[in-house]
């Protein structure tokens, strides 16, 4: 459904999270937002039913198992660092009590920016999109007209297969696809070589342009796993803006560029894992750690030393100055504690309507949540839990996305920073870590 304008001048905006979304971020009238927010949520009231039966059933199911509720059963039979419901919500108690001092302070500055505009600092879930991408804008001090320039998709790639020559002196070498039985003609084919043995280590599929039809998500997809016996084939998956007539090489965005190394880093993990048992290989790891080599991998785009040896503007080919880089790095921490604070506050919902050891109302455990973690207070009608898609795809776990980002952090600052291209390092790295996909604790 489009946008259709009424015979009596009224437009109709169909509630869709696209339309909902950019109205919530882009339009300045605080009471259309608010108009919005609140008729978005009505029409996903029948959801909260069955998001209730399901949390239902699945505390059944974990009884039935012999589980105290589903969380303990999620936590325990997916092999999690963390071990218990109880143990992770203690790991983002403790994480919210660090960051939230930081999270004040970047909400203060949503709260003068709207006092000055519309003469109120009081912020509600309506304001929140369109405040942070003002303060983004205003404060980042850098655009994507500025950086994307630098990353071509090619330069991109480019440093990908730098960082595997430099870390695990393997190579990425492109081979002929066979195009009877592709099913896309943009599709490119990667042979991983080990140039000192000769081997051919698994196989990579770049399926990077969008297209009709085209799962619209970014995902690194297996489609055989490595074992002693047994070589990986993979799928990398991105929806980037095609060539076109006047732009043959696609530029990247900062969340683009992230994005291609944050799957890359699940690919090396499926990639250089050599175990005993299929169910055991790559990312098949631990629920609460799978993340870990792909937050890490980013973490390579936010070092000069590294981005310097790829990034180079499309046209003049001049490598990015180290101060574009220093831009770009403190972009990316405006406003992140408070966005780090609504992940928790997300987190902890999640675990506490999976760790209820008897039903419980979405929109109260909400409410409750809310009021302890959230810097906006929760409002009548509103229920963000209907549209939280992870309550359905990995109930319990989101708090691992967390906890990953501090693990990886963790490993970049012990291991990486400061001689991020040490060969040793990388040898390491994947001798204690990758190699052991998920059979090691």
């Amino acid at each position: 459904k489009m946008i259709s304008w009424e015979d009596n001048g009224s437009v109709h905006v169909p509630l869709s999270d696209f339309f909902v979304s950019n109205i919530l971020r882009w339009v300045p009238s605080g009471a259309l937002r608010r108009d919005t927010f609140l008729a978005f949520h009505k029409s996903r009231k029948d959801i909260i039913p069955v998001l209730e039966g399901l949390t239902h059933k699945r505390m059944e199911l974990a009884r039935l198992l012999g589980y105290k509720s589903y969380a303990h059963y999620v936590l325990t039979n997916r092999r999690t660092l963390m071990g218990s419901p109880e143990e992770a919500i203690r790991f983002l108690e403790g994480l919210a009590e660090q960051i939230r001092p930081k999270a004040n302070e970047e909400f203060d500055l949503l709260r003068q920016a709207k006092n000055h505009i519309e003469g109120t600092p009081d912020i509600y879930p309506w304001d929140m999109d369109y405040y942070m991408a003002m303060a983004k804008t205003r404060l980042s001090l850098v655009s994507t007209a500025e950086i994307a320039p630098y990353f071509s998709l090619e330069n991109c790639m480019r440093g990908l297969w730098f960082l595997t020559s430099q870390l695990f002196e393997l190579n990425l070498e492109e081979r002929p696809v066979e195009r009877n039985g592709m099913w896309d003609p943009h599709v490119r084919k990667f042979h991983l070589v080990d140039p000192r043995a000769g081997d051919v280590l698994g196989t990579l599929y770049l399926d990077l342009y969008a297209r009709a039809r085209k799962f619209s998500g970014c995902a690194h997809y297996t489609i055989m796993v490595g074992t002693r016996l047994t070589k990986p084939v993979i799928v990398l998956s991105t929806t980037f803006a095609p060539p076109t007539a006047t732009l043959s090489e696609p530029l990247l965005n900062l969340h683009e560029v992230e994005t291609l190394f944050h799957e890359f880093g699940h690919a090396l993990h499926t990639f250089l894992s050599r175990t005993e048992c299929h169910h055991l290989s790559g990312t098949r790891a631990m629920a609460d750690f799978v993340e870990t080599p792909s937050q890490l991998w980013e973490l390579f785009t936010h070092e000069f030393s590294v981005v310097s040896q790829y990034a180079q503007h499309h046209i003049t080919r001049k490598s990015i100055p180290a101060s574009l880089v220093e831009k770009i790095n403190n972009a990316r921490n405006v406003l992140r504690h408070r966005e780090r604070l609504d992940m928790i506050r997300d987190a902890m919902v999640d675990l506490t309507l999976h760790s209820a050891e008897g039903p419980h109302a979405v929109c109260e455990v909400e409410r409750c949540v809310y009021d302890k973690y959230s810097l906006v207070p929760h409002v009548e009608g509103m229920c963000k839990s209907t549209g939280f898609g992870h309550l359905a795809q990995c109930p319990a776990l989101y708090y691992a996305y967390l906890l990953d980002e501090v693990l990886a952090q963790y490993l970049w600052h012990k291991r990486f920073a400061g001689d991020p291209l040490n060969p040793t390092t990388g040898r390491r790295y994947w001798d204690q870590v990758l190699a052991y996909g998920g059979s090691k604790h």
